[in-house]
């Protein structure tokens, strides 16, 4: 087996300089990493690629002349064409067996890694959440079930209008509480799947929302119909849907209100692309579809961020802080996520749904 074919299967960016200082090898995690392609790569000399960090150039060089390891942390490198930029830490360690002043350079990305604890942690404190509001769901649902059955047992053993009128309104209270702990614990539902058009349940919850808002909001779509169909339990997934849209709306309607601009109007984006695998973060291990849902609404409080899925979290008043911990549960038991996107200057909040194109069973927070 070829070496490159090895350093092809990481995850970690490598790449390798010969003794002249330029490139002759970059594995696919290095191209992706530097959004550059084998092609540009090949017979670049280091300086260039790493033009916009002055110190990682220099520390090459020198470790060229006098071949040792050097350990570079949290290296700011922007990507001029790209407009953003990497926080790296670099490993250089001499190659001797390529040249004298041969050296493999292993990139690694500090965002990625923070976003992997970040990962780890959230999913921790989710499951810890889920467990602890299912085990009250099921505690404060026995009691409501003799509350309703004596309240009309009074209903049937008085003649007054007046405390009929009082336990029909126990009943129905009660009612609306029980369906509120179902939905709390309830999850992801049925595991039965078929294959489905994604684009077909989203096409039909903008209809919903039409009926609901009707000229008051916006909707637009940018779906590559091209997509192939997936693995999915169209009920359960159809809620997640519903959930990650309708919030949107809400929060769109919300931005216009508070905004008070004259002409302005609340408006979603619902777009559809390939996803490809996040073998970094071990989150999607195979291609699949990435759903996009944006509004134009005030964004999201950069407080409560890091708790945006966690059941009884909730940005809206009168929020119920179940919609993004119930879809989310539901797309992990499909084998996939959500995850709030980066801010990139445009008004409002984005969230992205991936999702593998083979359902991949995903243990559940039970």
């Amino acid at each position: 087996m070829k070496l490159a074919e090895v350093f092809d299967c990481l995850s970690t960016a490598i790449l390798v300089v010969d003794d002249e200082g330029a490139c002759v090898y970059a594995n696919e995690a290095c191209q992706a990493l530097l959004v550059r392609s084998n092609r540009w790569l090949q017979g670049q000399s280091a300086a260039n690629i790493f033009k916009t960090n002055e110190a990682l150039v220099s520390q090459i060089q020198s470790a060229q002349k006098i071949p040792q390891s050097i350990v570079l942390r949290e290296l700011d490198i922007p990507l001029p064409d790209w407009q953003r930029s990497l926080l790296l830490d670099v490993n250089i360690s001499p190659c001797p067996s390529l040249g004298a002043s041969a050296l493999v350079l292993e990139l690694i990305d500090r965002k990625e890694v923070s976003k992997l604890s970040h990962d780890s942690n959230t999913t921790a404190i989710f499951r810890a959440a889920t467990r602890i509001v299912r085990g009250l769901c099921h505690e404060i649902n026995n009691p409501l079930g003799g509350i309703r059955g004596a309240a009309q047992l009074l209903s049937l053993e008085t003649d007054s209008p007046e405390i009929r009128e009082y336990t029909t309104v126990i009943t129905h209270e009660v009612d609306r509480l029980s369906n509120l702990l179902n939905r709390m614990s309830s999850g992801a539902g049925s595991i039965e799947r078929a294959e489905i058009d994604i684009h077909q349940p989203m096409a039909q919850i903008a209809q919903l929302l039409n009926a609901e808002f009707g000229s008051e909001l916006d909707i637009s779509f940018d779906f590559d119909t091209s997509l192939p169909r997936i693995e999915a339990n169209l009920d359960s997934l159809k809620q997640a849907l519903l959930n990650m849209i309708k919030n949107a709306a809400q929060w769109a309607l919300i931005g216009v209100a508070e905004s008070g601009e004259e002409g302005s109007r609340a408006g979603i984006c619902l777009r559809t692309r390939t996803a490809y695998p996040d073998l970094r973060r071990s989150l999607m291990p195979e291609q699949g579809i990435q759903i996009q849902v944006r509004d134009n609404g005030p964004g999201v409080d950069p407080a409560i961020t890091d708790q945006l899925f966690l059941p009884m979290v909730t940005r809206r008043e009168g929020g119920t802080g179940l919609g993004l911990s119930i879809s989310q549960e539901i797309v992990q038991s499909h084998g996939g996520f959500i995850e709030l996107d980066e801010p990139d200057g445009l008004a409002g909040a984005s969230f992205s749904i991936f999702l593998p194109y083979h359902c991949v069973q995903m243990e559940r927070a039970s």
